[in-house]
């Protein structure tokens, strides 16, 4: 029972290859063209131009100070005291 146990998994890879073939190679991908991309002045200016994307850049940095700051003093908080 305990061969079973730790084994199983490569009686389930036997099952999976005999059951479940792979497709041949490069049928199963979608080849697409590959387009130029946009400038990054065009992305930023995107970006800022939703109030949203704004507002989650601010209050990520904010969540960021608040999270980071009293987690570096805490410890030596509990240090002194």
């Amino acid at each position: 029972m305990v061969f079973f146990h730790r084994n199983s998994g490569y009686l389930q890879a036997v099952d999976m290859r005999c059951y479940l073939p792979e497709q041949p190679w490069c049928q199963s991908e979608v080849f697409a063209e590959v387009l130029d991309s946009p400038p990054i002045k065009a992305l930023f200016r995107l970006l800022c131009s939703s109030i949203s994307f704004c507002y989650i850049s601010v209050v990520s940095g904010m969540n960021s100070f608040a999270g980071y700051g009293p987690g570096f003093w805490i410890a030596s908080f509990f240090i002194r005291t």
